[in-house]
């Protein structure tokens, strides 16, 4: 998990889970949350976190990294990437 401060307030975050499957050899990382503070929204911090879960996923081998949502979402204005 990561977290992006800003003027010394958390303002973003980012969790990724790494997992294998019983019939796969490869490993997956899976991103759990991923939250940027509306008022920083629109700024790069979804990205730059995103690109530092990148990063990681593929310091570990991994072969694919998820990301999951809800369409709900789209109500809250969360899903403008």
């Amino acid at each position: 998990s990561w977290i992006a401060i800003e003027d010394q307030q958390i303002v973003g975050c980012i969790a990724v889970h790494l997992y294998d499957l019983f019939h796969s050899t490869e490993r997956y990382a899976r991103i759990m949350s991923l939250i940027v503070r509306d008022t920083h929204r629109r700024q790069g911090i979804g990205k730059r976190l995103l690109k530092k879960a990148e990063r990681y996923a593929t310091n570990q081998n991994c072969s694919m990294l998820e990301l999951s949502s809800s369409l709900k979402r789209i109500k809250l204005g969360t899903h403008h990437f």
